[in-house]
């Protein structure tokens, strides 16, 4: 990211970057792998804390856009949906074993996990609006209340019935993007797809309140 950042059309120092982040999904499946335990909230916390520092230290004036995370163990009720994603499931390997050889109580404590590191991303926001005037962090939560129950089948990618299709990214870039141009006091958790997309003019705004 940095090189490309060394682009000449880039004026590192005076012009504002848009930098958007989401992670921590493959911590959550990490935990039922056998290589390493879930990644404590409070481990979540610090591991952000730490990339968003280094991201001040190395690049001047940046609005980040920090996703909170969507409940992956809704994927799992997703692809029951689909006979073709139980076929996959069931002869190929498992993408996430957390999520489809977990069981209920596994799942429930993914959703559980997804909410806290979402806390946590919030908590870290608000230290450093108070820290910076020239970098923001901005807790997005559009998308983190999808559920199975709006959702179907083809926002899975076919490859493997667990990562986001195309359909998938291009719902989440859109309900992000019009997240983004919408005051906190005004932002849902809905996974609104529906709603148009924003289109902003010279006089429109990033909140960061």
């Amino acid at each position: 990211m940095l090189l490309h950042l060394q682009n000449k059309a880039v004026d590192m120092e005076n012009d504002w970057k848009l930098l958007t982040i989401l992670i921590g999904a493959n911590d959550l499946c990490l935990g039922c792998s056998g290589y390493a335990p879930f990644l404590t909230p409070d481990d979540y916390e610090k591991h952000i804390t730490e990339l968003l520092e280094e991201v001040h230290r190395n690049i001047p004036k940046v609005f980040v856009n920090f996703v909170l995370m969507f409940n992956v163990s809704q994927v799992y009720d997703i692809s029951l949906k689909s006979e073709y994603c139980r076929d996959v499931h069931r002869v190929l390997g498992i993408e996430c074993i957390c999520v489809f050889e977990g069981g209920e109580k596994t799942r429930e404590e993914l959703g559980k996990l997804t909410v806290e590191y979402n806390e946590r991303a919030i908590k870290v926001a608000k230290k450093f609006a108070s820290k910076y005037d020239d970098f923001a962090v901005v807790p997005q939560p559009c998308i983190s209340g999808g559920t199975a129950a709006t959702l179907t089948p083809d926002v899975l990618s076919k490859v493997d019935c667990f990562h986001p299709s195309l359909l998938m990214h291009e719902l989440m870039t859109k309900v992000t993007w019009n997240c983004m141009f919408t005051p906190s006091s005004e932002k849902d958790d809905s996974f609104n797809f529906q709603e148009p997309l924003k289109c902003p003019t010279n006089s429109t705004l990033l909140y960061t309140y």
